[in-house]
């Protein structure tokens, strides 16, 4: 009985940890903002807070900014920093 019990205590532990497992806040940060007066297309990757899972964005401009927000370039980049979090 007591080891049905420790186990079962074990489980729901895990499951606690797994849940509430943090998003590294860089993951979280805005999608950046194109910037000057060229045309070109921008495209990057980041983290979809609502959807849990990294998503495709783009914007316009010559450069980003790199003052606010944050992109990965790949979406396997964003995939091992901001889904597989365990």
């Amino acid at each position: 009985m007591n080891l049905k019990f420790f186990l079962s205590f074990m489980l729901f532990t895990l499951f606690l940890a797994i849940s509430h497992a943090e998003v590294p806040s860089r993951c979280l940060e805005p999608t950046p903002k194109g910037r000057g007066l060229c045309e070109m297309l921008i495209t990057g990757y980041r983290y979809n807070r609502d959807t849990k899972n990294c998503e495709e964005w783009s914007t316009s401009g010559c450069t980003l900014s790199k003052d606010k927000g944050h992109s990965y370039k790949t979406l396997d980049d964003c995939k091992k920093e901001c889904e597989n979090i365990v």
